[in-house]
């Protein structure tokens, strides 16, 4: 049975294909002594001719090779389109995603970190000869020095000798000659030769800084991973790529110890800062800076004047102490035991401070006027002045919390608590990016489901490079990259309310409980 719209030239080619035995028609599903020979386009299904009277339209209904025919030709425009169009463009990707070119990239880096390794050690070697040569030099002129001053006295003892021997000899002589010719000499042997005093020279070697010792290594750039986008006529084609990479950290950071201090309800701690990896600087209410060792003894404290408050700290790569003064609008820095005025300021007043990697100090500050800007300070002497951004707008907000750190790619970050921002810049002053807060249900701290209003109250960086921010009201840390890509959230182990973050050369997170603040925490947060 045909369809009475059936095509003359498709009715020809079935009758050819039947007498050839060549047409396999499926059965009827519904009818199994009857064979599928038409199709119903509405329905989507092959028929049988009984099919056809009971259930479909005719309108509808086609022969099966008719449909057949069409199905094929659509394929074959697939194919067609597959061949020719899209499988050359895959060929044409192919060779960028490649592993040989990764490896071969990976062996690159590896071969040029093996050679900054190299030029480190000679580095190292040099100093060390340099130095071994000056030990060794040293000793030849102590010993010199010794050796002429031991012949100096081996010279006038022997003098002495002679002249006791000689005297002897008159006493036992009735030679009134020989006695009357004798003349005292002992004022001559009482002048003793000037005194020598050799000085030893001590080796004083400096604490091993590891973010420094990554500054100097070099940096190794995130690897970074797009998806571009092939635009055709009808569809677009997503390009191979490698899959992002995440910074392995802790899955849940730990607590390493408690640092007990003397601090409490009548004077509460506000700052810290690590002068290495066994002590470090607390500042509080009480006019007083605490050096603390790691098991809570008291080490140093440092009086501050004029009965006002540090307001932040910091420690250079000297060791020394600076801090600002609010109140008096100045920086001081505490040297052999002795407070000094580094800066003193007139119309601005110095909030938050650290020390650089080139010795320098970085300050944020404020004015009467709310206008707020970082100065990078070389002693006493303003380097650097960082206020605008390139279409002339400020940079940082008017409020007067706004901690800074320095990066090991030299950049500057400052948590800029009343803009909602970590505001990083570069080296030269020219904005990079803001960070304003990431939500993430996967790693989202147990206590809250979504970052809300993001609060940085301070700041600290690690010798990776990346960013640890302390969000003041969500009681959890911001850990990103460099370049402000979100790595994870971190619980800070029992602090809530943050105040205070450093980190030491091991990349040991400190901070303490604002509702406790008598305890300073050691954490590690790296794998």
């Amino acid at each position: 049975m045909y369809p009475q719209n059936i095509d003359r030239k498709i009715l020809h080619q079935i009758s050819v294909l039947e007498r050839q035995g060549a047409l396999n028609y499926p059965k009827c599903k519904t009818h199994s002594e009857e064979l599928c020979t038409l199709y119903c386009r509405q329905c989507s299904v092959p028929i049988c001719s009984v099919c056809s009277y009971r259930d479909h339209r005719h309108q509808h209904v086609i022969h099966i090779f008719e449909h057949l025919s069409k199905m094929k030709d659509c394929i074959r425009t697939d194919l067609q389109e597959l061949k020719y169009s899209i499988y050359p463009r895959y060929e044409r990707v192919a060779p960028t995603v490649q592993k040989a070119n990764v490896r071969k990239n990976s062996e690159k880096l590896s071969a040029n970190l093996k050679k900054q390794r190299e030029a480190l050690h000679k580095e190292i070697d040099d100093i060390f000869q340099e130095m071994q040569n000056k030990i060794e030099n040293m000793d030849s002129k102590s010993i010199a020095f010794i050796d002429e001053q031991e012949s100096d006295i081996n010279h006038s003892t022997a003098k002495i000798e002679q002249r006791i021997s000689h005297l002897t000899e008159v006493l036992d002589s009735n030679d009134f000659d020989l006695v009357f010719a004798y003349k005292s000499r002992n004022e001559e042997f009482k002048r003793m030769p000037a005194p020598y005093q050799v000085t030893l020279p001590t080796f004083t070697p400096q604490m091993i800084n590891r973010k420094k010792i990554y500054q100097q290594f070099g940096s190794l750039s995130e690897l970074c991973t797009s998806r571009e986008e092939y635009e055709d006529e009808t569809k677009s084609l997503d390009a191979i790529s490698l899959s992002p990479v995440r910074e392995e950290l802790m899955h849940k950071p730990r607590l390493i110890s408690e640092i007990q201090t003397d601090y409490g309800n009548q004077c509460q701690l506000i700052g810290i800062s690590c002068l290495h990896d066994s002590e470090l600087w607390t500042c509080g209410t009480d006019h007083t800076i605490r050096l603390y060792n790691f098991e809570g003894g008291l080490v140093n404290r440092v009086q501050i004047l004029y009965d006002s408050l540090a307001g932040n700290i910091a420690v250079t790569l000297c060791g020394e102490l600076v801090y600002t003064n609010s109140f008096l609008r100045c920086i001081n820095i505490v040297k052999n035991a002795k407070t000094l005025t580094l800066v003193r300021l007139l119309d601005w007043m110095p909030l938050f401070l650290c020390s650089s990697s080139s010795g320098d100090i970085l300050v944020t500050m404020i004015n009467d006027i709310g206008e707020a800007k970082v100065v990078r300070y070389s002693g006493s002497t303003e380097k650097q002045n960082i206020q605008w951004d390139d279409q002339g707008q400020p940079l940082y907000s008017s409020g007067d919390k706004k901690d800074i750190s320095e990066n090991t790619n030299l950049d500057i970050c400052v948590a800029d608590l009343e803009a909602h921002a970590v505001v990083v810049v570069s080296s030269a002053g020219k904005l990079r990016f803001r960070y304003t807060g990431q939500s993430s249900s996967s790693t989202t701290p147990p206590s809250a489901s979504t970052v809300q209003s993001f609060r940085p109250y301070c700041i600290a960086t690690d010798s990776r490079g990346r960013i640890l921010t302390a969000d003041h009201i969500m009681h959890c840390i911001h850990i990103t990259d460099q370049n402000g890509h979100f790595l994870r959230f971190i619980e800070i182990c029992g602090v809530y309310y943050p105040r205070a973050l450093c980190v030491d050369s091991r990349d040991n997170l400190y901070s303490f409980n604002c509702m406790a603040r008598s305890k300073i925490k050691k954490i590690a947060y790296d794998v």
